[in-house]
């Protein structure tokens, strides 16, 4: 049962359980930049291979087996890049009045530049990743 729930945790990019904060420090914002990159890091690998694959078979097409491999991961992982791109703007409030990340309580929302960076990157990556996956299904939905 702690295997299952470790490899969740790995599907929710959770890098918590990787213990990243050890080569990377205890800032949350390059832990939050490095979560929002491992999609399109995948996906610059997935072409590398398929590119490969294709150098050594020359069989087939080169972008619609880069569509169908980024895509068929996509599928798997969309629901994780949402909440992922959506987590600096989930906050709770203080006694104060000041709001905190439910995610990284020691970040003030709308108030420290760390909170200003992650809400930067959450949105460059739903811009990045999610609009385009969501534009790609609709237009195959339709056409099809």
């Amino acid at each position: 049962l702690k295997t299952i729930v470790g490899a969740m945790a790995l599907l929710s990019f959770d890098l918590k359980l990787l213990q990243v904060e050890c080569s990377m420090g205890s800032d949350p914002v390059p832990g939050y930049a490095l979560r929002q990159a491992i999609v399109p890091i995948s996906i610059a690998i997935i072409m590398l291979l398929v590119a490969g694959k294709k150098y050594r078979n020359k069989s087939g097409e080169l972008l619609v087996e880069i569509v169908n491999t980024s895509g068929a991961m996509l599928r798997v992982v969309f629901l994780s890049v949402v909440m992922s791109s959506i987590l600096p703007l989930i906050c709770y409030n203080h006694p104060t009045g000041q709001s905190s990340m439910v995610d990284s309580p020691s970040v003030l929302c709308f108030a420290d530049q760390a909170h200003i960076s992650m809400v930067v990157a959450g949105i460059a990556s739903f811009v990045v990743v999610v609009c385009p996956f969501l534009a790609l299904v609709a237009c195959a939905t339709l056409r099809f």
